[in-house]
């Protein structure tokens, strides 16, 4: 009995003997860092931000409207350049005369105008125009500074009808003190010099040299406007 009373305690002692370093591995390993796992992480690139640039400027452009009463040119912005190759009045009229009829009621052809060694102011203009009326004070003050000096022109060629608007040229002239002269523009001939742009603008200034050479050609209301129009008939006065 003691022998197997022995044993027992013995094997029982062998059992929790064993337990406890199979529970002492356990811990181990479970205590022990986990093996790093070779996956890279994903980085989300950041996508380029647009480089911010300023918008390209549109290119300027002025659309004059054709001539009607509820519709008038917009003024020109820049400065029109000065005619590079001059040609005679005649070449644009295509050897065609015109029959003027002036404010006063008299008549006057424009070939009688041309090629009298004066150098010729021309303004076709129109008293519904916003542009033409802010053009006149101007062409007043170059009428005063050219008054005393006989070879220099300035007429004022409304494109109204001589019959339905004359009372009414008539008024505006008295109103705005116009000290230059005043007629009406037959259509063909305005055509002849508007040439061909569709739009048919107003105001448009053509100076004439002495020969009858056209000079300079400006369309539409431009800054400086009696300023600019000095200097060119100054300068066609001593060429």
């Amino acid at each position: 009995m003691q022998h197997f009373h022995f044993s027992a305690r013995s094997y029982a002692l062998s059992i929790l003997i064993l337990a406890n370093v199979l529970g002492q591995l356990g811990c181990q390993q479970s205590s022990a860092p986990p093996a790093p796992v070779n996956q890279p992480l994903a980085v989300a690139e950041p996508s380029p931000s647009p480089t911010a640039t300023a918008p390209s400027p549109a290119p300027e452009a002025v659309s004059v409207p054709a001539i009607t009463p509820a519709s008038v040119a917009v003024p020109a912005a820049a400065p029109a350049p000065a005619v590079a190759n001059p040609t005679k009045v005649t070449d644009l009229t295509q050897g065609k005369d015109f029959d003027l009829s002036m404010l006063d009621s008299s008549k006057v052809k424009l070939s009688k105008l041309l090629g009298r060694r004066k150098v010729l102011v021309i303004n076709f203009w129109a008293t519904w125009c916003g542009p033409c009326r802010r053009e006149i004070p101007d062409l007043v003050a170059l009428q005063k500074t050219y008054q005393s000096n006989k070879d220099v022109e300035i007429i004022g060629l409304t494109v109204e009808d001589p019959v339905q608007a004359r009372e009414v040229v008539k008024e505006f002239s008295k109103q705005f003190e116009i000290n230059y002269k005043l007629g009406f523009s037959p259509t063909p001939m305005f055509m002849a010099f508007n040439g061909t742009d569709p739009r048919g603008p107003i105001p448009q200034t053509f100076i004439i040299g002495k020969n009858g050479q056209l000079l300079e050609h400006i369309k539409g209301m431009r800054p400086a406007f009696k300023e600019y129009i000095q200097q060119a008939v100054d300068l066609a006065l001593r060429t």
